[in-house]
């Protein structure tokens, strides 16, 4: 009779522990807590500026060039397209981004790995409030093509919505 007491006992103990788990009160920080921002400016297609200040670039992906640059250069010389072709392609991928993200309240995953790059913006996947995330947005939309110059933990995913964009001519892809 003591036994059955006792085991009740525990069992409800047990119940308790669990419960107390599930409320969150036992969580460690390993787990942060979703910080939510404002996208006060699109820069251009794959770089935006937040409300605190900070400069994010979308990981993952790369949008053309809109501006004079070494890397419009380079993108030109590899496409083999005019640079004025690659502006205007990045001009419609910056206002794609400006209507759809400017003034949306978003959160940030960071990457294992690389905090900034050489500019000094952080390296980010960029989430809407619904738990869409914008890094996926502008490929699936044929806004941008995968950049996979470095590993990152998306880019299966990213490959497949960048095939399926252009196959479905897309955004940029269209005719």
């Amino acid at each position: 009779n003591k036994r059955y007491y006792l085991l009740k006992e525990i069992n409800f103990l047990f119940l308790i522990f669990i419960c107390f788990l599930n409320s969150g009160c036992l969580e460690n920080n390993t787990h942060e807590e979703k910080k939510f921002f404002i996208i006060i400016k699109v820069i251009d297609g794959d770089t935006y500026t937040l409300d605190n200040g900070d400069k994010i670039r979308l990981i993952g992906i790369d949008t053309p060039e809109m501006r004079d640059s070494e890397k419009l250069d380079k993108d030109a010389d590899k496409s083999g397209q005019s640079k004025e072709t690659i502006k205007k392609l990045g001009s419609l991928a910056t206002e794609f981004a400006r209507k759809n993200f400017e003034g949306k309240k978003v959160y940030l995953e960071k990457e294992p790995g690389e905090d900034k790059d050489r500019y000094g913006r952080l390296l980010r996947y960029v989430y809407l409030e619904d738990g869409r995330c914008i890094n996926a947005i502008l490929i699936e939309q044929g806004y941008a093509y995968v950049y996979d110059r470095f590993p990152f933990t998306k880019q299966t995913e990213f490959r497949k919505l960048f095939k399926e964009a252009r196959e479905n001519k897309k955004g940029l892809w269209a005719d």
